[in-house]
């Protein structure tokens, strides 16, 4: 991706620190896309930053990906390939963050490291954009649940 790839982007997408729902929904669309290919045993041979680049629609920037080779891989093969596309996504998206006009608020760092993690259905319920109803309401049903099934999934 061009400097100024990333610089349309984030002049359309970014309010101060924090992107705008317009750049979450397009980092969610981006592993969509990527999860589609995997679940039908495509696997791109890279995904790099230089295979980015921002189609400009209106007065947005869209991030896409421009994938030349596909192929067709199962077992050890797919596992691997599979850690490489998601960490090459995640090293991809942290690129273009580095050309933000400011810091990047930390949680959406944490979102993009989550990228890949899990799929994109349980990414898109990442609590980057919560307000505090939101975030008592999940606490609350937290503090309401049977300790014996909450204390194994902490991460103490």
């Amino acid at each position: 991706m061009k400097k100024d790839g990333a610089g349309i982007m984030f002049k359309s997408n970014m309010k101060g620190s924090i992107p705008t729902g317009a750049l979450r929904q397009t980092i969610l669309d981006l592993c969509s896309g990527l999860e589609h290919l995997l679940a039908e045993q495509l696997y791109p041979a890279e995904i790099d930053l230089k295979d980015m680049y921002v189609r400009q629609v209106g007065h947005k920037g869209i991030v896409q990906i421009l994938i030349n080779k596909v192929e067709r891989l199962s077992g050890l093969d797919a596992t691997k390939r599979k850690a490489k596309l998601w960490a090459g996504l995640r090293k991809a998206l942290h690129e273009i963050y580095k050309e933000a006009p400011r810091a990047v608020n930390p949680v959406a760092l944490r979102f993009i490291n989550y990228v890949g993690v899990t799929d994109s259905t349980r990414l898109q319920r990442f609590p980057d954009k919560w307000d505090y109803n939101m975030k008592a309401r999940y606490l609350l049903s937290v503090m309401s649940e049977d300790i014996a099934v909450v204390r194994p999934k902490l991460h103490v």
